[in-house]
């Protein structure tokens, strides 16, 4: 009955965040790169100024793709700034962004 109990414990902690909550994995995030355009994506230019990468707030998403975001501000006014970047050689490259309300 111990040993249920730990297995079941450790289970339990395993468990415990969903594969689509937004964590902050700063490994992941350092390879996050603003100067890298993802192929398909088009030409895209990155904001200004570029956020600080260790900052995000990451989830993968069911394409292999990779949702960064972070608390910006565009002339004063805060705002949420949403990115998506595509594993490109090693690193993830920029695909898309855009901002809305907070």
């Amino acid at each position: 009955m111990k040993y249920a109990l730990i297995c079941a414990a450790i289970l339990a902690a395993g468990c415990s965040q969903t594969p689509t909550s937004p964590t902050t994995t700063s490994a992941s995030a350092g390879l996050l790169r603003w100067d890298v355009v993802a192929p398909g994506c088009g030409a895209a230019s990155a904001p200004i100024p570029t956020p600080d990468v260790t900052t995000a707030k990451l989830r993968p998403e069911a394409d292999g793709s990779m949702t960064a975001r972070w608390d910006y501000e565009v002339n004063g006014r805060p705002v949420l700034l949403t990115a998506r970047f595509v594993e490109v050689g090693g690193v993830w490259g920029m695909c898309s962004w855009d901002t809305s309300d907070v």
